[in-house]
C-alpha cells in the first residue's frame, strides 16, 4: 500500500506532526511511504493532509488540502484534526478522521479495533466527569472561530450568535454571556459586534482573555454551541449542552432543541466520552506506529 504524506498542507511544528504520521508507517515497514513536497496532487492509495479548506481562505496551503480531497476518489484520506479534549491538555492528543473531516461523514474505524483508550486519556489529561448540575445563572454561548475555520462551512460566528440569540430568549429569561473564539478579533466583524450590543439586552459580550472556560462555566445553566469543541467541557464539568450544527462532533449529546433549554435532556456522557477517546492518538503513538498498526487492517 502506497501512502503519500502531503507536506504542504501545513507548516511548521503542524507539519512536522504529518510527517510523524508517515514515520510510524515506516516503522511498522509494511508499506510504502511517500512525503510529497511540492503543490500537485499525485494518485495514491492513502492520503494524508492537515486539517482542510476553509471556505473563506484561498491561501495556497489551503487550495492544496481541497484539490488534494477533490483528486483522491478511493475514501482513503485522512485529516488530522486537533484534540477534542484540548481544554485538559497536558499530553498532546490529535485526532484522524479518514473520508471527511466532518464528524457526521467522517470514518475513524475505532468501532473496529476493540480498543478503548477513556482510562488512558482520562488520567493523562485529568479529567474528572462531573455529575449533571441543577443551578446555574446564565447561559453561554461558545462561537467558533468564524468563516475563516473549517467546521464552520462558512457561517460567520457572529451572524450565528445574532440569529440564535432572539430564539433562546423566546424560552428564558437568563443572562446570556457570549464568549468568542480567541481568534474572534477581525475587522469586518465590528459592525456585527456593536449590532449585538446594542439590539439585544440581558447579553453580555465576555473577551476569551478575560477568564477561562472553567471559570466561565461555573454559573452557568445552558451552554449553546454552533459546532466548536469548546463545548465539550460542559459535557464534563456537568453543563447541559445544545447543538445546532449537525456537523458538530457534539451534535448527538445535545439536550433537545432550544425551546428546551429550562428543561433540557440529560444524556448518559460516557458512551460518547469513550467513543471519543479512542479516536485520539499520541506523538509517540503516532511515531511508534502503534495507531498505524490498530487501524491499517481495516483500510
Amino acid at each position: 500500500m502506497k501512502v503519500t504524506i502531503f507536506l504542504n498542507t501545513a507548516v511548521g511544528h503542524k507539519r512536522d506532526y504529518i510527517e510523524n504520521f508517515g514515520k510510524g508507517i515506516e516503522k511498522i515497514g509494511k508499506d510504502e511511504v511517500v512525503y510529497n513536497k511540492d503543490q500537485t496532487y499525485h494518485l495514491t492509495d492513502v492520503a494524508v493532509i492537515f486539517g482542510f479548506k476553509s471556505s473563506s481562505v484561498e491561501s495556497e496551503i489551503h487550495l492544496h488540502r481541497q484539490e488534494i480531497f477533490d483528486k483522491h476518489k478511493n475514501g482513503k484520506i485522512f485529516f488530522m484534526d486537533s484534540n477534542a479534549f484540548k481544554a485538559y491538555e497536558n499530553v498532546v492528543y490529535h485526532r484522524y478522521p479518514m473520508t471527511s473531516v466532518y464528524p457526521n461523514e467522517s470514518v475513524y474505524l475505532e468501532d473496529k479495533t476493540n480498543i478503548n483508550r477513556w482510562e488512558q486519556l482520562k488520567n493523562d489529561s485529568k479529567i474528572n466527569l462531573k455529575d449533571y448540575r441543577t443551578k446555574g445563572d446564565h447561559i453561554l454561548m461558545l462561537l467558533n472561530r468564524g468563516e475563516s475555520g473549517f467546521a464552520t462551512k462558512g457561517m460567520n460566528a457572529w451572524d450565528w450568535a445574532i440569529q440564535t440569540i432572539p430564539e433562546i430568549q423566546k424560552h428564558t429569561d437568563r443572562k446570556i454571556i457570549i464568549r468568542p473564539h480567541k481568534m474572534f478579533v477581525r475587522s469586518n466583524d465590528n459592525q456585527k459586534i456593536n449590532d449585538v450590543n446594542k439590539n439585544f439586552k440581558n447579553v453580555e459580550i465576555r473577551p476569551y482573555e478575560n477568564e477561562s472556560i472553567f471559570d466561565v462555566l461555573k454559573n452557568t445553566w445552558a451552554t449553546v454551541i454552533f459546532s466548536t469543541t469548546a463545548g465539550l467541557p460542559s459535557l464534563i464539568e456537568g453543563v447541559p449542552l445544545f447543538v445546532t450544527s449537525e456537523t458538530s462532533m457534539l451534535y448527538e449529546m445535545s439536550s433537545g432543541d432550544l425551546s428546551q433549554i429550562e428543561n433540557p435532556k440529560l444524556q448518559d456522557r460516557l458512551p460518547f466520552l469513550i467513543k471519543n477517546a479512542n479516536r485520539h492518538w499520541t506523538q509517540k503513538e503516532i511515531l511508534e506506529g502503534t495507531y498505524w498498526n490498530t487501524i491499517r487492517d481495516y483500510l
